[in-house]
């Protein structure tokens, strides 16, 4: 079932199951092996036929540089948020320190700062390979997630949601067993269609909590019920499926082989666990919700 030759992004040599990845273990050995006095040339010799700088070489000049400078790109950033968070938890933000502490402003100073050192320290080939290196790693993650945010906005405008949830409807008195399937049901399908777990999470609890009083299950039993369904099947139309892909180095048929498969099956077996949840009164989650269902109010 797994092929690595299409399951594996063509580009990720490093992935231990690409076809290139012993070739390109090999030519990156070269790079380091043999004695003292054939070390160097050996390195030149692999870097004349790879025509491309060894990434695990860092100059001797960028080694030097203070720890906290290192860290300058990443604390920076930091300090800029929480200062900005702190301000506005103590009401005592502006529009100075809020423009300041937004966390795009901040990862673009940080981004910035991190060129500018690189630059100097690493020259202007090496930090241009290192920024594309980045670009090819995380650069389709805001590009899918501003696709992602615009297919959701334009679902909710021609109110496909509305069209799927009235398609559904849960009565007083239903069994256990058809309470819990019908709430998984209905949010593992709106999020199959959508995209959105918060959507399909939504949705059911909308449609389900009317009724969830006169079934006699307990809340949090039909709350991980739809949690489950709403994760059901993560696929294309997920955020989180290109991130998986793109960080990991698969291939789209190969992250709907790992993730979506794994998802489904995983979040189908949730099911009868809360199923058995709910007929169950044993069930610790189902004692705690019913104590504090009772517990009358001061």
């Amino acid at each position: 079932m797994w092929d690595p030759a299409t399951d594996i992004d063509e580009d990720e040599v490093e992935h231990p199951d690409h076809p290139e990845h012993e070739h390109h273990i090999a030519r990156m050995q070269a790079l380091g092996t043999g004695g003292d006095s054939d070390r160097h040339t050996t390195g030149a010799l692999a870097l004349a036929e790879l025509d491309e700088p060894d990434p695990e070489h860092v100059p001797a000049r960028a080694a030097g540089l203070p720890l906290l400078v290192r860290l300058l790109p990443i604390l920076v950033p930091l300090v800029l948020i929480a200062f900005g968070a702190f301000a506005d938890l103590l009401e005592l933000s502006n529009d100075v320190i809020a423009f300041l502490g937004d966390a795009n402003f901040a990862l673009f100073v940080g981004l910035l700062i991190a060129l500018v050192t690189g630059r100097r320290v690493l020259g202007t080939d090496r930090t241009a390979d290192a920024l594309g290196r980045g670009f090819r790693t995380t650069g389709e993650i805001p590009l899918i997630t501003g696709i992602g945010g615009s297919l959701g906005a334009v679902i909710k405008a021609t109110g496909l949601d509305k069209t799927l949830a009235e398609l559904f409807s849960a009565d007083a008195g239903s069994p256990v067993v058809v309470s819990v399937l019908l709430a998984w049901f209905i949010a593992a399908v709106l999020h199959f269609a959508i995209g959105s777990v918060s959507v399909g999470a939504i949705t059911a609890g909308g449609i389900i909590a009317p009724i969830v009083a006169s079934t006699g299950v307990a809340p949090v039993v039909i709350c991980l019920a739809i949690a489950s369904g709403a994760m059901f099947a993560l696929h294309v139309n997920s955020n989180f499926f290109w991130m998986f892909s793109t960080l990991l180095g698969l291939s789209t048929k190969g992250a709907l082989k790992t993730l979506t498969l794994a998802t489904s099956l995983g979040h189908s077996c949730r099911c009868p666990s809360s199923w058995r949840s709910g007929s169950s009164s044993s069930c610790p989650a189902t004692r705690l919700a019913s104590r504090v269902g009772s517990r009358k109010p001061c």
